[in-house]
């Protein structure tokens, strides 16, 4: 059975004339809503990495993209040279050198 969606408006503001509870109880209901916001924006971003990667084979090791972060963090080389293989290169010259 599918639970039908449910529309709740919750302001920042705290009226008066609720219960402490209630407020306690709104706030957690606003940071779950945050937290699977988020999460649900990182399963999309997990998809689009995986059809990305389905259509064009580009990939990096953990150890190959912890060593292009160092590169860019302590500003040496441009971003084309940091990712060699991989066809990184040419991923990142077609981009215009925005990144992964």
């Amino acid at each position: 059975m599918n639970p039908i969606p449910t529309v709740v408006i919750l302001s920042g503001a705290k009226d008066p004339r609720l219960p402490l509870a209630l407020h306690e109880k709104m706030k957690n209901v606003r940071v779950r809503l945050t937290c699977e916001n988020k999460l649900e924006q990182l399963r999309l971003d997990a998809l689009a990495a995986w059809n990305h990667y389905q259509s064009t084979g580009l990939h990096a090791t953990a150890d190959e993209a912890d060593a292009w972060l160092a590169k860019l963090q302590d500003g040496n080389g441009p971003v084309e040279s940091a990712l060699k293989g991989h066809g990184f290169s040419r991923a990142v010259k077609a981009r215009g050198e925005r990144g992964l």
